[in-house]
């Protein structure tokens, strides 16, 4: 393919689809290589795209989704809500977007790019995202957002990266998502990115609704609530959950035995969490209304103002057990300092809580609530209603005092008056302003019991078996202490050091001792000084005789019995040595352009420079490209020239010039170019291509062409087609596309003189014009009754609208009483036409003009109207000589038609076939006189007088 081929090719590929976007660009790149030639440089397929600023967002491609029904979603979704399954606020939707495959990439100052795409679902109340593949590679910044930028994810980084490769995002009220990604050069190779899943939240959590009976956790004494001020410690370790993008619960956080705050995290067992949906949690925290609302009012049922800021993404399962309906999981990162965190306490006791009970949750997964119950729970099952059962699983809350559960509330933990866990919530009966009740799953029987430690509690809470019948809670930010480094990757030669700044924050003060995981055999760390209470360390890591490669290492802090694990990465280089040249081999002779140019790989570089120059030497140099891979296709080199070309060699540690060289020459410049090479036009247009001969012809050149179908046109060339100089440009015109069908066609240009010949391609389509309209109704000369008629035509296949034009003039030459732009078929007048003679006709259109049917009348009638089962009737003419036609507003079955005398004689009756609107009744048969119709339709009847006159 030429050069002006792959360029347009490209464009379209970026969707610039506009003509007239297209006439510009293709303008201004004729002007460029035609008007004032140019070197250009070519690019590698599989290579970076050329230098430039950032394009604007409305040049990203966008993939826009398949439009869903939130209503129908919503509908369906409420009808299926029951206690114990989890609610859904979203929709998945399958896709396939890949940096590979999908989106824009583009270069940045620095050896640095840029990927972006842009990602649409219309009607989304929020998007969250689901990510099969993951991973980014050291010095990668990956961030979500609103095109607006109102609202932003990230950036996350490498170490956001987890073993099970997954990434599920936290929720964007939006129905548009930009994805972008800057790395350096050299790793866009190592990047994985594969969305698989966007969550079109069809529910809306602004529009969503709880009872009015829910409390605020922001409550307190100042508000006539002081019982939820003894909870402060105890609400911060709930949150509510997402799970795949489409589920939510509520879940709280729990404290173990080593006081070493694994955030360990407990929610329902039926909130459909397993080993493989895990990884898409999400947890948010302080999801709560900054305020609190009076309850049984309108304000506190609404959605409140919390925010979605401060969340967790991805767990791992650690236990799990339907019979007590809970499941056990630890989040794989660490949680957020403004968290606040707490992980609860528990007890395991079997006797039952006094002084009252509180739960706290997120009903109907909006902000976060608290309620109350001074009546004391008793032991039951899930099955077991009501009723207390000896040995049960389950905790029953009797009754509500304080406000109740709902939907989403699924998971929240009930704490006994100490602030302890005792269960955590499975489902019930409880609503506001009924008795009803809530059944927990106990605790107790989820600590204890269970075959082994995938089915209980205990071996993950009590790790050193040491019998703990009860835990208090604990702050996180006490356990708390940080260990970040100043760099996360870097690049190091063999046999070299490589330096960390490690940085400690401790708030407790003691003492903090440092150690490296994963260290290969011959490798060495040292840390300056050993050990700190806070500040911080310089860590030196010796590669003495360490082989080339990626490595991935962990800090480890430890401060008595915690221990805190930071990620670094260490990229060992070699030095580089001369490469073997491949292709084209030396002394090749007229290569054609494209031409791949190959040589062989070494393992310790990082990018290759390709040089191209008409020395061997490299003095005159003619092309210089930086590549990442071993091979490279150019598609522009001087043409008809002898030139050298050779390989050097880049890595952190080392660069050499290219060491030998081939030679070769180019094939002449024969090209003959077509600009445009696709187009779209309308019969009525003119099909103009600008044709370029290329400087290589060695005598005058002749341009054929031939088209496909075949089909018979005539070309104009500007300056003949025989004769050419070399280099010439001129025109091509094709006037008369009336004789052509609508359609796709390729046309070859042949460029040939009496050695060389060339050809080009350019495709165009001749768009089709609309066919004449069938008028459906109303029919020819109807008499219609509705002052508001409806109209009907049949679809034109090659229509993009309609317009309907009701006038009075047979010939439209008056203005129109209605012009309308219809994009179906059928149109209702929305305004009373008065009663008189009308001509209607419909304009059916496209890009290529529009096309008229013929002008059809009908009348609208306001006398001796009738109406009969809310439909108006009338007949007419009156007086008659013989025929009458009933005409009703809309078709009937079913019905019958009387013919009396004037003095009630029955003179026949007829039932019409199937369905109708209008029907003639024909009286010429009986003497000039007063006759009566009469219309039976159901359990109705309308009589009308009919005047015969010979």
């Amino acid at each position: 393919m030429g050069f002006l081929s792959y360029l347009v090719s490209n464009w379209t590929h970026k969707s610039l689809t506009t003509l007239a976007m297209e006439r510009i660009l293709l303008l201004s790149l004729f002007l460029c290589l035609y008007v004032f030639p140019a070197q250009l440089q070519a690019q590698d397929k599989h290579a970076a795209p050329p230098n430039r600023s950032v394009l604007p967002l409305e040049r990203v491609p966008m993939m826009q989704l398949p439009k869903l029904d939130n209503e129908a979603l919503k509908t369906a979704e409420l009808d299926s809500r029951k206690p114990g399954r989890a609610p859904h606020f979203a929709q998945p939707i399958p896709v396939d977007i890949d940096p590979e495959l999908s989106g824009l990439w583009e270069n940045l100052p620095g050896d640095s790019l840029l990927w972006r795409v842009h990602i649409r679902s219309e009607g989304a109340h929020s998007l969250n995202l689901g990510f099969s593949d993951f991973y980014l590679p050291p010095g990668c910044r990956f961030t979500i957002y609103d095109p607006r930028k109102q609202e932003t994810i990230g950036p996350f980084s490498i170490a956001d990266n987890d073993d099970h490769a997954e990434f599920w995002s936290p929720i964007i009220p939006s129905d548009e998502l930009v994805l972008e990604v800057t790395l350096p050069a050299l790793r866009k190779k190592d990047l994985r990115l594969h969305l698989t899943s966007v969550n079109h939240d069809f529910m809306d959590f602004d529009a969503l609704v709880s009872n009015e009976c829910m409390l605020d956790v922001v409550c307190g004494t100042q508000n006539g609530f002081p019982e939820v001020d003894n909870f402060r410690n105890a609400i911060q370790s709930v949150g509510v959950i997402s799970v795949s993008g489409s589920t939510t619960c509520t879940g709280y956080l729990v404290n173990n035995g080593n006081q070493n705050c694994v955030p360990y995290f407990i929610t329902a067992y039926h909130c459909d969490i397993s080993n493989a949906t895990a990884a898409s949690m999400v947890v948010y925290w302080n999801y709560q209304n900054s305020s609190c609302r009076d309850l049984y009012s309108g304000l506190n049922a609404g959605a409140g103002n919390g925010k979605f800021d401060i969340y967790n993404t991805g767990a791992l399962k650690r236990a799990s057990s339907s019979v007590s309906d809970f499941i056990l999981l630890e989040l794989d990162d660490p949680l957020p300092a403004k968290a606040n965190a707490y992980l609860a306490g528990w007890t395991t006791t079997s006797a039952m809580p006094t002084g009252g009970i509180a739960a706290v949750h997120h009903a109907s997964g909006l902000e976060k609530r608290i309620s109350f119950s001074t009546k004391t729970p008793y032991v039951g099952t899930w099955n077991s209603g009501s009723q207390p059962v000896s040995g049960g699983n389950h905790l029953v809350v009797p009754q509500w005092t304080t406000g109740s559960t709902e939907e989403g509330s699924s998971g929240g933990p009930l704490f006994n008056k100490e602030g302890l866990v005792i269960g955590q919530l499975h489902g019930g009966t409880a609503f506001c302003g009924n008795t009803g009740y809530d059944s927990f799953g106990w605790f107790r029987y989820s600590y204890l019991n269970g075959a082994s430690s995938q089915t209980r509690l205990q071996d993950w809470l009590d790790p050193q078996k040491t019998g703990l019948v009860s835990l208090p809670g604990r702050k996180e930010n006490v356990c708390r202490f940080i260990t970040e480094t100043d760099v996360v990757n870097r690049d190091v030669c063999q046999n070299s050091k490589a330096s960390f700044l490690v940085k400690v924050q401790n708030p407790a003060g003691d003492s903090v001792r440092f150690a490296v995981a994963g260290l290969p055999n011959s490798w060495k760390a040292k840390f300056t000084p050993a050990r700190i209470t806070s500040g911080n360390s310089q860590l030196e890591i010796t590669t003495s005789n360490a082989v080339q490669g990626f490595f991935p290492l962990t800090v480890l802090s430890i401060k008595g019995t915690d221990t805190t694990k930071t990620k670094i990465f260490l990229n060992v280089t070699g030095t580089v040595k001369p490469v073997s040249l491949l292709t084209p081999v030396n002394n090749t002779q007229e290569i054609q352009l494209p031409s791949r140019f190959s040589w062989r790989k070494d393992k310790s570089a990082y990018s290759y420079t390709l040089l191209i120059a008409r020395d061997t030497n490299f003095k005159n140099v003619v092309k210089k490209q930086i590549v990442i891979d071993t091979a490279i296709s150019l598609t522009q080199l001087p043409l008809g020239e002898q030139l050298y070309w050779g390989i050097g060699v880049n890595s952190p540690c080392d660069t050499i010039a290219p060491k030998a060289y081939f030679g070769f020459s180019t094939h002449p410049d024969i090209q003959i170019s077509a600009l445009p090479n696709n187009q779209s036009v309308c019969p009525s247009e003119t099909l103009s291509t600008n044709l370029r001969i290329g400087f290589g012809y060695i005598g005058p050149v002749t341009i054929r062409y031939r088209i496909s179908p075949a089909l018979p046109i005539q070309i104009a060339f500007s300056k003949g087609s025989s004769n050419l100089s070399p280099g010439t440009t001129l025109q091509a015109v094709i006037s008369k596309l009336q004789s052509l069908p609508a359609g796709r066609y390729e046309l070859i240009y042949y460029c040939s003189d009496a050695k060389y010949q060339d050809s080009t391609k350019v495709v165009f389509n001749v768009l089709p014009v609309t066919s004449l309209p069938t008028l459906v109704e109303p029919i020819v000369n109807a008499v219609l009754v509705d002052p508001q008629p409806a109209f009907s035509w049949q679809s034109q296949p090659n229509a993009v609208d309609y317009q309907l034009e009701i006038s009075t003039d047979s010939s439209f030459v008056t203005q129109s009483l209605v012009k309308k732009i219809i994009a179906g078929t059928t149109y209702q007048v929305t305004s009373d036409l008065p009663a008189g003679r009308y001509f209607w006709r419909i304009k059916a259109r496209n890009t290529c003009g529009e096309t008229a049917s013929s002008a059809r009348g009908f009348a609208i009638s306001n006398s001796n109207i009738g109406e009969i089962n809310k439909l108006k009737a009338t007949i007419d003419p009156i007086p008659t000589t013989g025929i009458v036609t009933l005409h009703i507003a809309s078709p009937i079955t079913g019905a019958a038609l009387d013919v009396f005398t004037i003095s009630g004689q029955l003179l026949f009756s007829v039932t019409p076939d199937g369905a109708f609107r209008d029907f003639s009744l024909d009286l010429s048969a009986y003497p000039s006189g007063v006759y009566l119709v009469r219309l039976r339709h159901k359990l109705s009847s309308l009589t009308q007088r009919v005047i015969v006159q010979h």
